[in-house]
């Protein structure tokens, strides 16, 4: 259905519903998610698996 890449597609899911607090103007929010993503995705990417 989906493929096996579940990382990908949490982390779309992630940004897609970040339009909420971006769309309510908490900007502090949606950076601090963005920024747990790349660090957390750096990390994963990093670490080979």
């Amino acid at each position: 259905m989906l493929g096996g890449r579940p990382r990908f597609w949490a982390t779309l899911l992630i940004l897609l519903l970040l339009l909420i607090p971006a769309g309510l103007g908490q900007w502090d929010m949606v950076v601090a998610v963005i920024i747990g993503l790349i660090v957390s995705n750096g990390l994963v990417f990093l670490r080979g698996k």
